[in-house]
């Protein structure tokens, strides 16, 4: 289920799909409590692309001119006053921390500016990069996936769907009591891909 988030929020708190609230995020680390005195490993993953099927298709050099940043870099960012990664992934990091000692493990997050679907190729590519790094990453506590629901790819239209499941399913990520959060903008095409999984 998606959680609203108050507009009185700062901006990056704002419509990014889940709750930041410190009753979810205190869930996460009670679960952790559980397992071990540890602090949480969490995963941060993402893909942003609005997509139209008219536009020429979104290629690398795309992604690499708005937002391309892999491992540690993306935890330098997220914490940096203005960065160039999707306003949700600061958030979350900013919340993550307030509530407590955590482990971010960045692996891969790419944004592009609105264009035409992802070629078949390079989303295939980045989610092979993702669950190289999810199983890299292992042991985790949960999987936060920053998406952005209005996208396409050349070889699979929903290709969001599919690509949610086979990097929380086929990765084997965790235990069944780890968390697997989204974040994402909601359109239509976004509620039709997602519908299923919420």
């Amino acid at each position: 289920m998606v959680d609203c988030v108050p507009s009185e929020l700062p901006l990056n708190y704002r419509f990014c799909g889940v709750s930041l609230y410190k009753p979810r995020a205190a869930s996460i680390r009670g679960n952790v409590t559980e397992m071990g005195q540890h602090k949480p490993r969490i995963a941060i993953l993402g893909l942003h692309l609005e997509a139209n099927a008219f536009a020429p298709v979104t290629v690398r050099e795309d992604f690499a001119r708005q937002c391309l940043e892999r491992g540690e870099a993306i935890s330098h960012l997220a914490r940096q006053k203005i960065s160039h990664l999707p306003s949700e992934i600061p958030g979350f990091y900013q919340r993550m921390d307030e509530t407590g000692p955590w482990e971010a493990m960045p692996i891969l997050v790419m944004a592009a500016p609105p264009g035409g679907p992802i070629d078949q190729n390079l989303l295939n590519d980045a989610l092979d990069e993702m669950r190289r790094g999810l199983a890299a990453a292992l042991p985790l506590d949960g999987v936060y996936i920053a998406n952005h629901g209005a996208s396409s790819a050349t070889g699979e239209v929903h290709f969001f769907s599919g690509s949610t499941r086979s990097i929380s399913r086929r990765a084997n990520v965790a235990h069944r009591d780890s968390f697997l959060k989204q974040s994402f903008s909601i359109s239509q095409f976004g509620r039709s891909c997602f519908g299923g999984l919420m």
